[in-house]
């Protein structure tokens, strides 16, 4: 089986986030894209409620669940998660933490670890509609202007420390993934390797580490870009829009061959 695999964003699938908090992008000296930090809250393209709800179900006979998050820019991601898990479970769920929260640009991770992130005036309802509590349980929000369209606000001390950041490279960190009950958030970058056989490797070490009962969240940047047919072709079964765990048959799937299209970005 051939898959095409694209890496450069499809324009036609090109899309303005709900919750945008940050959009930084840092280019090589020739101007090309080194990396790119895009996100926000409760990013639209995972079902937030029925996946929080997964994860609740499955893990619920486990004392210990690791979630790592890649390519997790300003925190807005890991924020989201934890706020959702707390607003669930309380106490309970601290069993999921800390979330191990990574990126590759060590000013992103310094601002996340400020405990500041930025956030849309018009868009509080919507993030406040994702949670059965009010909001400032988890943020504290100074004073809103009816000219501001964004404001700062701050992470409480709840939220924040369960979450860990850290800079580090996808590339050369997958395979220090635990190898049991974890969950890894790898979203929206996967277009950005644009090597072949490194996009492979690292799906092949996934498919690895999260056999015994993992999870992996990818996001519609990958899936437009046919990552989950990699992902079907080493083993994943799609559970949930982008979310897949690895299917109990993976030691008989047949080898398989990828070709990947390369385009500059």
């Amino acid at each position: 089986m051939n898959i095409q695999i694209n890496t450069t964003y499809p324009s036609r699938y090109n899309y303005s986030p709900s919750f945008k908090t940050n959009n930084r992008v840092v280019k090589n000296l020739d101007s090309s894209v080194k990396w790119r930090n895009t996100t926000n809250f409760f990013r639209p393209d995972l079902q937030w409620k029925e996946m929080v709800d997964y994860f609740i179900k499955k893990y619920e006979n486990v004392d210990k669940v690791r979630v790592v998050c890649y390519a997790c820019s300003d925190g807005s991601e890991p924020t989201s998660l934890a706020m959702m898990l707390i607003d669930k479970l309380g106490e309970k769920a601290d069993k999921f933490f800390p979330i191990i929260a990574k990126d590759i640009d060590p000013e992103i991770i310094k601002k996340a670890n400020s405990g500041k992130i930025s956030i849309e005036h018009c868009d509080f309802d919507l993030i406040a509609g994702r949670l059965r509590k009010s909001v400032t349980n988890y943020l504290t929000i100074p004073p809103l202007l009816p000219t501001m369209h964004s404001v700062e606000a701050t992470v409480n001390p709840q939220v924040r420390d369960s979450i860990h950041y850290t800079v580090a490279d996808v590339r050369n960190d997958i395979d220090t993934i635990p190898e049991e009950n974890t969950i890894v958030f790898a979203r929206n970058f996967w277009p950005y390797l644009r090597d072949k056989d490194e996009v492979f490797r690292q799906i092949q070490t996934l498919s690895q580490k999260l056999k015994q009962n993992g999870t992996l969240v990818i996001g519609n940047f990958d899936t437009f870009a046919n990552i989950h047919e990699a992902l079907f072709c080493t083993g994943f079964r799609e559970t949930l829009p982008n979310v897949y765990e690895i299917g109990t048959n993976l030691n008989n799937m047949p080898q398989r061959n990828f070709n990947v299209k390369k385009k500059s970005l």
